[in-house]
């Protein structure tokens, strides 16, 4: 009952600026009581080419879609040299010899808040520019 309750309210609404409405609405309970006992059969899926799945077509497909490396990303651009008092910045060559655990740990040491996953070039992207702000405000 619920459910016919917000059927009619639904069309109700949509149909308001029109003529007919409470036609509409006896309308759309019968077809409701008619297609309550019936079932919807699923429809038959006949593969039109079975090379295309056997050997191999939807493998060289999927292959053919280019994809986005984290690799062809650009280096950001390298900080500044440190000062005297700043041994303990990275470089970008040194940072893309850590791992993403070491790397999202350095990072969460400089903004001092907990970081989640996130690709490597991201979090050395990141480390830079906390490092660049960091030698600024010094």
């Amino acid at each position: 009952m619920e459910k016919k309750n917000d059927d009619f309210r639904r069309f109700f609404h949509s149909k308001i600026n029109k003529w007919d409405t409470c036609k509409d609405l006896l309308v759309v309970e019968k077809r409701l009581e008619k297609l309550e006992n019936t079932k919807r059969t699923p429809r038959k899926y006949v593969k039109k080419s079975e090379a295309f799945w056997c050997n191999g077509g939807k493998q060289a497909v999927a292959r053919s879609v280019k994809r986005k490396a984290v690799e062809d990303l650009p280096p950001p651009p390298l900080p500044s040299p440190p000062t005297a008092g700043e041994t303990e910045l990275l470089n970008y060559e040194t940072m893309m010899a850590m791992t993403v655990t070491t790397l999202a740990k350095k990072l969460s040491e400089l903004q001092g808040k907990k970081i989640g996953k996130r690709p490597k070039a991201q979090l050395i992207q990141q480390i830079l520019k906390e490092q660049e702000r960091r030698t600024r405000q010094q």
